[in-house]
């Protein structure tokens, strides 16, 4: 029962300790011989398997307790929160794969802020790194590399404009400057 979850070994407990419960009738009308044996035993287990399945569930109680707040946390934000304890079986598969997703979410996070903060301070080499990143976070890293590069693209352009622009006002300075020479003369 090692790699069970909580709840499907509160199911085991349960079938177990009802079964039991269900079965005494069975056995009273097939083994009337051994009704004192019965008498105990078939109690004993019913109880223990019922208590054994509230204790299962309990725990299970504790461990969606626990998940909830880690989702409540990361929901206002607080992408760092993980789950940190241990399950197995179904229960554990699904804890692992919201640590996948809090931990593909914080990575988008971190990566496009790095991004856009060097592009906030002009400095278009800073990509975001697309590698790992699956499905529509590796297509909103892509519209953000591309943003990036039509910004890079925008002020070479400009910055070509500017330059022009510079050339041409010192020439016309100059032409400016001769006629007004001349015609002090």
């Amino acid at each position: 029962m090692k790699n069970l979850s909580s709840l499907f070994k509160a199911i085991i407990l349960a079938s177990i300790g009802g079964g039991a419960a269900v079965i005494r009738p069975v056995l009273d009308l097939l083994l009337p011989s051994l009704g004192s044996v019965w008498d105990l035993a078939i109690p004993v287990i019913a109880i223990s398997g019922v208590a054994g399945a509230v204790w299962y569930l309990m725990s299970l109680n504790r461990v969606m307790t626990k998940v909830s707040d880690i989702c409540v946390r990361a929901s206002k934000g607080d992408l760092e929160a993980r789950i940190t304890f241990v399950e197995t079986g179904n229960i554990g598969a699904m804890l692992s794969s919201i640590n996948n997703v809090l931990d593909i979410a914080d990575a988008y996070v971190r990566e496009s802020s790095t991004c856009l903060d060097y592009l906030a301070n002009a400095k278009y080499f800073r990509k975001f790194r697309v590698r790992g990143m699956p499905g529509s976070y590796r297509r909103g890293a892509q519209i953000i590399n591309t943003a990036v590069d039509c910004m890079a693209q925008k002020v070479e352009t400009f910055s070509g404009y500017t330059t022009e622009l510079v050339e041409e006002s010192g020439a016309l300075i100059k032409n400016i400057t001769a006629a007004a020479e001349t015609m002090l003369g």
